[in-house]
């Protein structure tokens, strides 16, 4: 049999194997849904591709079978200008295309193995629910390949996967299919072992944050160059209340320049905002049931994963901080704990939005008269919150009865009298109006924006709902412009939420409304308690007179509040509730007990600072590192070692011919190698060139006359040939 015939014929039996993949290929697309994809469909031209290969094989002109199958879809294409047919023939041309490839003398031995790998891990990941017949078509695909991986002849081995086939079709099988759990967990194990070696070298030595330009906190208000998202798991996050989205606060910015905010505030007192937003309530006489429509007391447990900074990481809203030590300390890094006592707000809340949108509302019965307050866009500068002065804030008994009443809390266990009566102190909002980044045009832009609109909380939200229509973008660079909010806003109109923020702040302050600039995480409680850096985030806060500090979401990728609110109180009935609950007149009683705050929570936090990269070294983590680096070198050389095992147990169990043949094949690959052969010519020791001239006779002789091997004589020559080896090697 001539060698042409012979691999003809070779060619021909591994046609089953084509067909398996094939089927397989379709089977998988059908049930990932592909466009228009249809397994008759798929197998007819697929079967067509395979003709026109088999009849380019019998006329010799093997290498244009992929030419005159693409010709076809080209020619089927224009001819029927169906979709089904187009889209079932490309997929059934790139299985031709993998065939293609398997059929090159480069790939003939790894090319089937590493198909049917992929075959197996697409079945076991993501189709594991399959057919019967694509089980077996995987056992005879894999039993090939192995096969073809262990340098065996498909011509001859190809009837043992061929009978293992026949008796597995026969088999009968469970109805539910294996699941294939202990391949996927591990899976899921390695990959999660290498993810916690790369978060450990990053926590080590590189900075987390927008600074470093990939996604994470970061304390800094600088603005950055183009975004990578990166998924570290910074903090855990754990409360036992209802799933939302939250905001947890590290820091907030009031200077504004070129370069982003500078100026980070240092007012450390924790519950100051809940004095004025406890009064926000009590003027518009809310009731216990009302509150509990749009606010909630609730405890979170907070840990610090791979996140180093002098910040303390707590929700917008918080009241107190219980930590086992005494203080806080300054710089918090890994495993850093603490529960925080806070107040969950549902800031898309009708209940809610009608108190923050007037908060001037007064009940005579209750309130004086109030004074004009001071108008915060005048000229003069200084621009403070005087409701104060005008007697709109209650005294501090009747807010503790109040906020006993509506959250059964005491107020006079996190916030004494004195701490009570500086919140509701007239406050000095001047260094939150600046507006020197300001340009003519982001002026005029402003202004037609919140043209006609008189209440502050509506021209934010009408800035907030203009902002939301830019793109969002996390590659947006704009580091090297002179004003980068300018830029956002008329040139790229596109970026992520620090210039969504930026421009937000800016154009508050413009309409007169104070603001700052806010950094820290947006969680999405219904997904996982881990917080990764993917959710850090920065937003702005405006100051509405009468209530407070109010957050907003510019950022147009983010849901509004509206879209995630609780959906609370739409059955409500105020005067009913009332009758029930208050049957005399619906007054609060008031309480004179002397005031005994005590100070055994946490409410003031260190002063912050942008954080310096400390210059020593953890010794754990040194310890923890090098574990991870020993595993992996030691499964390095536990590798190479079976693999060398290996090797030596299959040539000691040769026999003599196969030792004879595997030598001089081994010499012949060492003498094709151009700088071998170069040095073996030039090789002096006419001995070494004998040794091998007679090793070459004696292989001929077994290999072609078929002499045989004596089994000292060969033992003898194949000690001279290893020697040998070695020699050829070293040049």
């Amino acid at each position: 049999m001539s060698e042409k015939k012979r691999q003809l014929i070779e060619y021909f039996m591994m046609f089953p194997v084509f067909i398996m993949i094939g089927f397989l290929v379709g089977a998988f697309l059908c049930y990932a849904g592909a466009t228009d994809a249809y397994l008759f469909f798929f197998l007819c031209y697929f079967a067509i591709n395979l003709l026109v290969t088999v009849i380019c094989c019998l006329l010799k002109i093997r290498k244009w079978d992929i030419v005159i199958s693409f010709a076809i879809i080209i020619l089927l294409s224009i001819m029927f200008r169906d979709l089904v047919l187009i889209f079932n023939m490309l997929y059934a041309f790139g299985v031709t295309m993998i065939i293609y490839a398997l059929r090159l003398k480069k790939l003939e031995r790894f090319g089937l193995p590493a198909v049917t790998v992929i075959l197996l891990l697409l079945w076991i990941l993501c189709c594991p629910d399959i057919t019967k017949s694509v089980a077996i078509c995987l056992t005879t695909l894999t039993m090939i390949s192995l096969s073809v991986l262990f340098d065996k002849k498909i011509v001859y081995y190809f009837a043992v996967p061929l009978c293992i086939a026949l008796i597995v079709a026969f088999i009968p099988v469970k109805d539910e299919p294996y699941q294939w759990m202990f391949v996927k967990k591990s899976i899921e194990k390695t990959s999660h072992v290498f993810k916690t070696a790369t978060d450990e070298i990053i926590y080590l030595f590189g900075d987390v944050g927008f600074d470093g330009g990939r996604t994470g906190y970061s304390n800094s208000g600088r603005i950055a160059g183009g975004l990578t998202d990166y998924h570290t798991e910074e903090l855990l996050y754990d409360h036992g209340g209802r799933k939302t989205i939250i905001y947890l606060k590290g820091k907030s910015y009031t200077t504004l320049d070129k370069k982003g905010f500078t100026d980070p505030e240092n007012d450390t007192h924790l519950n100051d905002w809940f004095a004025l937003y406890i009064n926000a309530l009590y003027r518009h006489k809310i009731n216990r049931r009302e509150a509990s429509f749009f606010s909630k007391i609730n405890t979170a447990f907070v840990k610090y994963r791979y996140l180093r900074t002098t910040d303390t990481i707590i929700p917008a809203t918080p009241l107190y901080i219980q930590y086992d030590g005494s203080d806080i300390p300054k710089h918090k890094k890994k495993n850093f704990q603490y529960q925080v006592r806070y107040l969950m707000i549902d800031y898309g809340s009708p209940y809610y939005l009608s108190i923050v949108n007037d908060p001037y509302y007064l009940d005579h019965e209750y309130y004086p008269a109030l004074e004009e307050d001071t108008d915060l866009s005048s000229d003069s500068g200084e621009n403070t919150d005087t409701s104060s002065a005008s007697g709109e804030y209650a005294d501090y008994d009747t807010i503790v009865d109040y906020t006993k009443q509506l959250y059964s809390i005491d107020l006079r266990l996190i916030m004494s009298r004195e701490e009570y009566e500086a919140a509701i102190q007239s406050a000095d909002l001047s260094r939150y109006l600046d507006t020197s980044m300001a340009t003519d045009r982001i002026k005029s832009l402003t202004a037609e924006i919140t043209a006609g609109l008189e209440n502050d909380f509506e021209k934010a939200l009408a800035i907030e709902t203009y902002l939301r229509t830019y793109d969002y973008n996390k590659a947006v660079d704009l580091t090297e412009s002179d004003n980068y909010v300018d830029t956002f806003l008329f040139e790229t109109k596109e970026g992520y939420c620090v210039h969504y923020a930026s421009a937000m702040v800016l154009m508050l302050r413009l309409s007169g409304i104070p603001s700052r600039y806010c950094v820290g995480y947006r969680h999405n409680e219904d997904k996982s308690e881990s917080i990764i850096s993917s959710d850090a985030h920065s937003w702005p806060e405006a100051y509405i007179k009468g209530y407070g500090w109010a957050p907003f979401e510019p950022t147009g990728a983010m849901e509004t509040p509206e879209e995630y609110s609780w959906g609370l109180g739409s059955d409500y009935n105020r005067e009913e509730y009332l009758k029930e609950e208050y049957p005399e007149d619906g007054i609060i009683s008031h309480q004179n007990d002397t005031d005994y705050y005590n100070n055994r929570y946490i409410t003031d936090i260190p002063e912050t600072e942008p954080v310096v990269q400390e210059k020593k070294i953890d010794k754990a983590f040194i310890v923890k590192f090098a574990g991870y680096c020993g595993v992996l070198l030691g499964a390095l050389l536990l590798t190479l070692l079976i693999i060398i095992l290996i090797r030596y147990i299959r040539y000691t169990l040769l026999t003599p011919e196969k030792k004879l043949r595997q030598n001089v094949l081994k010499i012949l690959d060492l003498i094709e190698t151009p700088a071998k052969a170069d040095a073996l010519k030039e090789l002096d020791d006419e001995a070494k060139k004998e040794e091998l001239s007679a090793l070459l006779d004696i292989y001929n002789r077994v290999r072609f006359r078929g002499d045989p091997a004596d089994e000292e004589r060969a033992k003898e020559q194949i000690e001279q040939d290893e020697l040998l080896i070695e020699s050829i090697t070293i040049l």
